[in-house]
């Protein structure tokens, strides 16, 4: 399904996995808990109970804007190709569209079986991939990679919502180059950890 968003400063077309229902409810600001967040107006409750958060469509529509008129300025842009492997449609555009925004060519794979597919039929100098997925998960994912002599020099970076002590401990030991939880997920910090792996132009 997609959501049209529309304001006073244009359009904007957003692909979701699901529409669960439609609701009115009050959104209230949270401050300083939400001041590294981009993107997100505040919260609301919704009939059930539950705390939702609520995107701002002016700062989505604004910067799509803006990204669309080549305004966003790159000072250095990226090179390399990129697999990013996500189940869920909104966190792998999500991803995607970090990566392109700063130069990275980017391939996806909705899981760890057909990121292996891809990964013998073409070339990567980075993986970013979830771990909770069907068929293969991230961290059987990680271990094929890096037990094939062919792509174990290929750099692989969990991106996961599992965040016990536990399940990155156990990353790292099936070769995971690095580990980032999505609960305290920053794009600077994201792309920092990138960088670090994949080529980029001088």
């Amino acid at each position: 399904p997609v959501i049209i968003l529309a304001s006073g400063a244009g359009r904007l077309g957003i692909y979701v996995e699901e529409i669960v229902s439609v609701q009115e409810i009050v959104v209230r600001a949270l401050g300083s808990q939400l001041r590294y967040v981009r993107r997100i107006a505040g919260a609301g409750i919704l009939d059930d109970g539950t705390i939702a958060l609520v995107i701002d469509p002016l700062d989505l529509i604004t910067s799509s804007l803006q990204k669309q008129a080549g305004q966003q300025i790159r000072s250095e842009p990226e090179s390399g190709r990129i697999l990013v492997v996500e189940d869920s449609v909104t966190s792998r555009e999500f991803l995607k569209s970090i990566l392109e925004e700063v130069g990275y060519t980017v391939a996806t794979a909705n899981d760890g079986a057909e990121a292996l597919q891809r990964l013998k039929r073409e070339e990567y100098d980075i993986v970013i991939s979830d771990v909770d997925m069907p068929k293969i998960n991230g961290f059987a994912l990680t271990e094929a990679i890096k037990s094939d002599e062919k792509l174990s020099h290929i750099p692989v970076v969990l991106v996961t919502s599992l965040d016990s002590q536990e399940d990155q401990e156990y990353g790292i030991h099936v070769g995971a180059d690095a580990y980032i939880v999505k609960s305290v997920f920053e794009k600077e910090a994201f792309l920092g950890v990138v960088r670090g792996f994949a080529p980029h132009e001088s």
